[in-house]
């Protein structure tokens, strides 16, 4: 199991060493149970086509890794994880790459529901900024709505409360933290663990 519990708490930004460690370990373990995607325009180091290596995340499995509450659920088609290897491009050299997207779901009232995009992004090159970003889509009855029409509920009490609150999660648009870190970690634990994948 991977000692993420150890990662210090006072420093809220990861160091490169621990990000090269989490892209080492993602890499080995969706290289083994990840499903490969050819990457149009992009070359491995050996010249071939570039393949990356993605892994669709169950819902409860992101809902246990990210400690989802009550009102959140995961939406299934919008959660993976993948691994681009190092590779070239228009004659121009390209670290691997680890993403990870997931979409959750926050319903208010019957019908009404915000869907939020979580993505969080290293690349591989020394000083390259690692992003973790939102999104947020209001629906009423599947349908795209503003959040002018927003019905009160004790999930999201009015529509005042409710955009400060998706303010709120736009403005954590930002480099990522150890608590980042974390979350990815127990996403591929718990991925290594499904399959019987030993340390």
């Amino acid at each position: 199991m991977t000692d993420y519990e150890n990662l210090a708490p006072t420093e809220p930004i990861p160091d490169q060493e621990a990000l090269h460690n989490l892209r080492r370990q993602a890499a080995e373990t969706l290289k083994l149970v990840g499903r490969e995607v050819e990457e149009p325009g992009r070359l491995s180091l050996d010249d071939q086509p570039l393949k990356s290596f993605s892994y669709p995340l169950a819902p409860e499995l992101v809902s246990k890794a990210l400690h989802f509450d009550d009102q959140e659920a995961a939406v299934p088609e919008g959660c993976e994880l993948v691994y681009v290897p190092e590779s070239k491009q228009d004659g121009e050299m390209s670290q691997d790459e680890l993403y990870m997207s997931v979409k959750k779901r926050v319903e208010s009232v019957p019908g009404q529901k915000v869907e939020i995009v979580e993505q969080w992004l290293i690349y591989g090159e020394l000083g390259q900024p690692t992003s973790h970003e939102y999104s947020v889509d209001y629906y009423r009855n599947e349908q795209p709505e503003t959040l002018n029409n927003f019905t009160p509920s004790e999930t999201l009490p009015d529509t005042e409360t409710t955009t400060k609150l998706i303010k709120g999660w736009i403005d954590q648009s930002r480099q990522m933290t150890i608590d980042d870190i974390e979350k990815i970690y127990r996403v591929i634990d718990m991925i290594r663990s499904s399959h019987n994948l030993t340390d």
